[in-house]
């Protein structure tokens, strides 16, 4: 199935980002990292991080 038909069937939207949007989530990928880091915490805890 292509996106197209995922769009006409109204599976997809579109969707227009910008680059303050990108800039926040890479803000929250960068958080994420340094969390992951943590020594304390668990495995678990660690890996939904990234």
């Amino acid at each position: 199935m292509s996106l197209e038909a995922w769009h006409d069937g109204g599976l997809l939207a579109v969707h227009v980002t910008n680059r303050q949007e990108v800039s926040d989530l890479l803000a929250i990928i960068d958080i994420d990292l340094k969390d992951a880091e943590i020594p304390e915490l668990s495995a678990e805890r660690k890996l939904s991080c990234c």
